[in-house]
């Protein structure tokens, strides 16, 4: 297959945004290590400023290795699928939850607490990504880097996802994992799951669970698309 190769202004565009954010994650960088006194006059003169090379290689490799994923489509321990057709969740008035809709959940619900309703959400474009690597909910949903608020469904959302695109859900006998909001800065995952007769079935999980899910099943993380 034939590769078009990035023109010289598409580098220079693209030096310049590792140039920014560099510059902006050293400075926070800097501020930390000092406030916390890692740093000081002393060994930022002699052990940071003089060694401006190990500086580079060490950014470089980084660098390198963050574009390759971008490029890649891998986020933490996920990889995106569907590249090439844009998800949409309708928009909620809130009012479902998992719990009450057994009309989804055929084939049964799972720890999920009777919640009152929640908020009302406009069309959201989602992005469905598949377990490249092993890891916790912590590791899982942590690899995006992002507030964890940030990554979180409305349960009417998760609901509206499972019956509209539930051809985007894994099969085969494993499941698809939905991070939402409980009370008081409380998360829960919904792990949805397509039994072998094609009924759905939900389990809630505390976030905060210490079990390791293994890559090799290829289960599926929906996140809003930020």
């Amino acid at each position: 297959m034939a590769t078009t190769m990035i023109t010289s202004g598409q580098k220079e565009e693209g030096v310049n945004v590792i140039a920014a954010a560099a510059r902006k994650a050293g400075a926070e960088a800097i501020e930390e290590l000092t406030g916390n006194g890692v740093l000081n006059v002393g060994n930022y003169q002699r052990g940071v400023l003089a060694q401006g090379d190990k500086i580079a290689a060490a950014v470089k490799a980084t660098v390198k290795t963050v574009l390759a994923e971008l490029a890649d489509n891998v986020v933490g321990r996920l990889k995106r699928l569907f590249t090439d057709c844009t998800i949409e969740l309708d928009a909620t008035d809130g009012k479902e939850t998992i719990a009450g809709a057994k009309d989804v959940f055929t084939g049964g619900i799972y720890g999920a607490a009777c919640r009152g309703p929640g908020k009302p959400t406009s069309k959201t474009p989602a992005i469905v990504y598949e377990m490249i690597k092993g890891g916790t909910y912590m590791q899982i949903f942590g690899g995006f880097g992002e507030n964890l608020k940030r990554l979180c469904w409305q349960e009417s959302q998760i609901v509206g996802f499972c019956r509209n695109h539930r051809d985007l859900l894994r099969k085969e006998g494993y499941g698809t994992f939905f991070l939402f909001e409980g009370e008081v800065d409380t998360f829960f995952v919904a792990f949805v799951h397509v039994r072998d007769d094609g009924r759905l079935e939900v389990f809630v999980d505390e976030f905060g669970r210490g079990i390791v899910w293994d890559a090799r099943c290829r289960r599926r993380v929906v996140s809003p698309q930020l």
